[in-house]
């Protein structure tokens, strides 16, 4: 079976394309370009909220840095895209040559369903953040900022694409 793997340029990406590809059937990475790791807080945000935005985030840096290591790559094929091009037809053409069984995405934009239908069997969406009370961006920073740290964790989604010869989502 071979998986392609859309993911972000963080290191968490990279730590979970790391351990895709010891499974040994990574045959691929799309990977987006995505913001400074360290963002800029809001400019409407008050001091306080201010402070503990970029509490959060320095904190995010150090404790990624020292679980998932560097931004160390796998040695497959990776496409670098900005988020422009993440659905294009050049990285559709990049799928159409892989032939993934199975996609997985991670730390990426929203994906088409021109680029899903690359997958000949599943795609698999993995997310920060439980939905649906806490989904979209920095979705591990708000849980901590409402007092509800229990909802800090990960959602994963699989989309059929097709189920048999009968049935096609």
């Amino acid at each position: 079976m071979s998986v392609v793997f859309v993911c972000g340029s963080h290191p968490r990406h990279a730590y979970v394309a790391r351990a895709r590809s010891k499974t040994g059937l990574l045959a691929g990475i799309v990977r987006e370009k995505r913001e400074d790791f360290i963002p800029e807080p809001p400019s409407e945000l008050d001091d306080d909220l201010r402070e503990l935005f970029i509490h959060h985030f320095k904190e995010r840096d150090r404790v990624e840095a020292k679980v998932f290591g560097d931004a160390q790559w796998p040695n497959v094929l990776i496409r670098e895209v900005e988020r422009t091009e993440l659905n294009a037809d050049s990285t559709i053409k990049f799928l159409k040559d892989l032939k993934p069984k199975l996609i997985i995405s991670y730390g990426c934009h929203k994906l088409t369903d021109d680029f899903i239908s690359q997958a000949s069997k599943d795609a698999w969406n993995i997310h920060g953040g439980l939905s649906p009370q806490y989904k979209g961006a920095i979705t591990h920073f708000w849980p901590s900022f409402m007092l509800e740290p229990q909802m800090t964790g990960m959602t994963v989604r699989e989309k059929l694409i097709k189920f048999n010869a009968e049935k096609t989502l």
